[in-house]
């Protein structure tokens, strides 16, 4: 059996240039700063402030508040009342149809009409304008 050989890299370092000190000029660099400082010192000044003025509208009492009294008429007015003068009542009268009507209801009718003073003209049984009328 026959084995390959086996390779591996191998890194070096090799001096190119020897180490050495140079001086570099570096330019400065320049801020502006701003900063207070005291001009005057502090001190307390007389100022006079004028007057401002102003109209204002008042409203006095010229006279104490009083009762007056005065005298108002009353109002009427008719409000009608109903009063009840009977007791209401049932009566049972005979009334005029087409099933009752003969001529002697119809004569009876006219006798009694003719009774109370109304004239139904004859009392011959015949329910006509007359008759109707009276």
């Amino acid at each position: 059996v026959e084995v390959p050989a086996e390779y591996k890299t191998v890194s070096r370092k090799e001096l190119v240039q020897p180490e050495r000190t140079e001086e570099v000029k570096i330019p400065a660099v320049y801020k502006t700063v701003t900063k207070k400082v005291v001009d005057q010192p502090a001190r307390t000044e007389k100022v006079t402030v004028p007057a401002v003025y102003k109209t204002i509208d008042v409203v006095k009492q010229v006279e104490p508040p009083k009762e007056k009294k005065t005298i108002i008429p009353a109002v009427y007015k008719e409000v009608p009342k109903q009063v009840k003068v009977t007791d209401a009542d049932l009566e049972w009268r005979e009334i005029l149809c087409e099933t009752n009507t003969t001529q002697d209801v119809v004569r009876r009718l006219q006798k009694a009409l003719e009774d109370k003073g109304y004239d139904p003209v004859w009392i011959d049984g015949v329910y006509g304008p007359k008759t109707r009328a009276a």
